[in-house]
């Protein structure tokens, strides 16, 4: 399978995962075509493409080391959590046990899985974005987490400070929210304080420990000290929400928003390296990028030699030099299956983009 633009998309063509709207509604099913009015709900509500099968992309998984119904799981019980969730103890209490079997759920699916890197998944929908965020901000978040071997009760906790790193959220005014434009600077003050918010609320109504409380706090600080709210810098800065920084930035990036087009997995993976020791500890920063995928498997890139061709898997160690199959003009000569770590030929050649 592989992933293709909504702008590439054709009647005729089959999906090679289901295709969700809002989480949990199916608008396609795995292995059915796609039809004219499909493409047009996916343009009204703005996803960015669909998985299909086809011959360049025969044989390819795209796995992840998060099963999707998990992942769509999740999505709506955030929903759910974001919509309706209060200083109630009773209503607290059904969303957080549900988020709860959720994280154990995601992190004995990491200890089982034998992929060794995240391809997060490349269907964004435009309307969940605050769900979804949360969920792949934890999903980033716990691959760190593993990949700096840290045990697995902190993996956990670490788990409960992402999911909820935004939930300070709820209470800020939708126009300020969702603006299309540019805060000003009495809106961007407001919109400042869900860190603090989502502390309170964690502390308050979830009564949840300091160091996931610590999430929402400070997950905006930066390791030089230019962040919000305390400004705080270095080792200052707790454990969590520094692994939830790089998690929530790369996130951001890679989301199309109402205000912004999303950048390319490859344009964030890039953006995580250019800041070292700024925006990012550099030990967390490297752990990151030794388990996130800059081009999923699936995707369709453009090689510097003008060549084009698939990401059939990702090295671990070598994440920007995955196995690739070549597609050539001449379709007589097939298909050519290359590791990008270790043919000589290919020395020289680097992946410049996803098309």
């Amino acid at each position: 399978m592989r992933f293709i633009d909504i702008n590439e998309c054709k009647p005729g063509m089959i999906v090679a995962e289901d295709v969700f709207l809002q989480s949990d509604i199916i608008l396609i099913r795995r292995g059915s075509a796609i039809k004219k009015e499909h493409i047009n709900l996916l343009l009204r509500f703005q996803c960015l493409g669909v998985y299909v099968d086809d011959a360049i992309s025969e044989g390819i998984i795209t796995e992840t080391v998060v099963n999707p119904a998990t992942h769509q799981n999740a999505r709506g019980i955030m929903r759910d959590m974001f919509t309706r969730a209060s200083y109630d103890k009773a209503d607290n209490e059904t969303f957080f046990k549900s988020i709860i079997d959720t994280i154990e759920t995601m992190i004995s699916q990491m200890y089982d899985s034998d992929e060794r890197v995240h391809n997060l998944s490349l269907l964004k929908d435009y309307d969940d974005y605050t769900y979804q965020h949360s969920v792949d901000v934890g999903i980033l978040s716990l691959m760190i987490g593993k990949a700096l071997e840290l045990p697995r009760n902190q993996l956990f906790d670490l788990g409960k400070a992402a999911f909820f790193h935004d939930i300070g959220k709820m209470f800020i005014p939708k126009d300020i929210l969702q603006k299309p434009d540019r805060l000003t600077l009495e809106e961007f003050t407001i919109m400042k304080s869900h860190s603090t918010m989502g502390y309170n609320f964690l502390k308050e109504a979830l009564n949840q420990p300091e160091d996931v409380c610590a999430g929402a706090l400070y997950h905006h600080e930066k390791f030089d000290g230019t962040g919000y709210p305390m400004g705080i810098s270095g080792n200052q800065i707790p454990l969590y929400p520094k692994i939830i920084s790089i998690a929530d930035i790369y996130d951001a990036l890679n989301s199309k928003r109402v205000y912004k087009d999303a950048l390319l997995a490859s344009e964030g993976y890039e953006f995580v390296m250019a800041n070292f020791g700024s925006h990012f500890d550099p030990e967390i920063a490297r752990a990151f990028l030794r388990v996130i995928a800059p081009f999923p498997a699936g995707s369709l890139v453009q090689l510097s030699d003008g060549r084009k061709a698939i990401v059939v898997k990702n090295n671990p160690g070598f994440m920007t030099r995955p196995v690739i199959r070549i597609i050539n003009d001449d379709a007589s000569e097939g298909l050519i299956l290359v590791d990008m770590a270790q043919d000589p030929l290919l020395t020289s050649v680097t992946i410049v983009r996803r098309i």
